[in-house]
């Protein structure tokens, strides 16, 4: 709820599979921000739970959540700085402090799943 009482979630259901990506679209303040934020538990529900990989959002931290939920802003400036899709996909994991190795591989393995999953052509220099 808002401040002003308005109940901006209610009897929500959603299943999303591993391996699937889902863009959440819609008209303005029609509470997809609201949403998405309680799924990577940068918000908590006053009410009811929300479960992620069998994890409540409540009893877990936003970094343990961004192991699982990949959050995109609405506005590129704000979340890209690599000169290439390469180099951002090589820092977010390096972030954490991976080893090179699996670096490497799982950068490989999300490209090649964006790439033929999606339909979605990326060119690695760019």
């Amino acid at each position: 709820m808002f401040a002003s009482s308005i109940l901006a979630l209610n009897n929500i259901s959603l299943k999303i599979h591993a391996g699937e990506f889902i863009a959440v679209m819609g008209r303005n303040a029609s509470g997809k921000t609201t949403f998405v934020k309680h799924i990577n538990g940068l918000l908590k529900p006053k009410k009811g739970s929300v479960l992620v990989s069998g994890l409540d959002t409540k009893d877990v931290t936003v970094a343990q959540m961004a192991e699982r939920v990949g959050y995109v802003f609405q506005n590129p400036n704000t979340h890209l700085f690599a000169d290439t899709v390469e180099e951002e996909i090589r820092y977010i994991m390096e972030n954490p402090g991976r080893q090179r190795d699996v670096i490497h591989s799982k950068t490989e393995m999300f490209l090649g799943c964006s790439a033929s999953g999606m339909g979605v052509v990326i060119i690695l220099g760019r």
